[in-house]
């Protein structure tokens, strides 16, 4: 598995080129993308598919360490539980940081 621009979705195919292949790394099956929900669905039902258009695999991912809303805020303005938390510490009241409270 190989991690491309893992945790840095603005970069996603920056320096792909549409002939770049799996064969151009041996043994390799796995390209891993991650992206946040909200880059996908950034309001409720309007969906962004340009983000993943290319890969053939990806994950959506509900808390980021480096964004607070990877879940999209529309959903917390929904009225879906979540916390604040800080890096490195937890839950923390005055985390600059949101998680869904299911992800916890």
């Amino acid at each position: 598995m190989f991690h491309y621009y893992d945790n840095v979705p603005r970069n996603y195919g920056s320096k792909l080129a549409p002939s770049d292949t799996l064969d151009d790394f041996p043994g390799l099956t796995v390209v891993y993308l991650r992206s946040p929900w909200s880059y996908i669905e950034s309001e409720e039902g309007r969906f962004n598919w340009s983000v993943v258009d290319t890969p053939i695999a990806f994950r959506f991912s509900c808390s980021e360490s480096w964004m607070r809303y990877a879940t999209p805020e529309w959903v917390a303005k929904a009225g879906a539980k979540g916390y604040d938390f800080r890096v490195g510490k937890g839950v923390a009241d005055d985390g600059p940081r949101s998680i869904a409270e299911g992800d916890r």
